[in-house]
């Protein structure tokens, strides 16, 4: 993995590619051969309710690998890896994973306080272009620019590795989306509404 995660620092990277050559990668590996693994298969008892229990099994700069374990129900809303490209690899149990394009923004916005400090939630438009259910062996990807925006909620007691490329690091700032699916935007299939906090102060 080190080597072909390097390939993120070249001129033109071919993120198609790379997602190939890492699920390749992954297809080798019996995580469960891994001592750190077997070590939190062994120890996991749900220590954290409704939410699911998660390690970094593996951790350079240029990637991450990490391990989630996620009771039946658990879920991760709508939310983003800016500047990422990743990939989703099931080993035990069920998931279903929605991934979106982010298609554009909207002129509205509104002003609230968060945390005690004011905010600007604004508006944008999403179209959903992938629902699977990932089955053990089988993967989910996304890159910078396309699929970067996923849902994932687990249908039974469920095992994953997470690899992404780069590593989080203390200046990443993924984006939290709660999307409207009550219907479609504009009536276009699969198009929803979103809102998103920028981050920025309000003056």
């Amino acid at each position: 993995m080190t080597k072909i995660a390097k390939t993120q620092h070249n001129l033109l990277w071919n993120q198609k590619k790379y997602i190939e050559q890492a699920q390749k990668l992954l297809h080798q590996y019996n995580f469960e051969a891994f001592k750190n693994v077997r070590d939190a298969f062994d120890n996991y008892n749900d220590a954290t309710s409704e939410t699911s229990d998660f390690i970094n099994l593996h951790y350079e700069i240029d990637f991450q690998i990490s391990l989630f374990q996620l009771e039946k129900g658990e879920s991760f809303s709508h939310h983003d890896h800016p500047s990422m490209s990743g990939i989703t690899n099931v080993i035990s149990g069920e998931l279903q994973i929605k991934n979106y394009n982010l298609v554009s923004q909207l002129n509205k916005s509104r002003k609230v306080i968060l945390q005690g400090e004011k905010k600007t939630i604004r508006k944008c438009t999403i179209q959903e272009v992938s629902d699977k259910i990932l089955a053990p062996n089988s993967f989910s990807s996304l890159t910078t620019t396309k699929r970067n925006i996923h849902s994932v909620i687990s249908n039974d007691f469920t095992q994953l590795v997470d690899i992404f490329t780069p590593a989080y690091n203390s200046a990443t700032r993924p984006i939290n989306y709660n999307v409207d699916e009550s219907g479609f935007y504009q009536n276009k299939k699969g198009l929803f509404v979103a809102e998103y906090e920028d981050f920025t102060l309000i003056d």
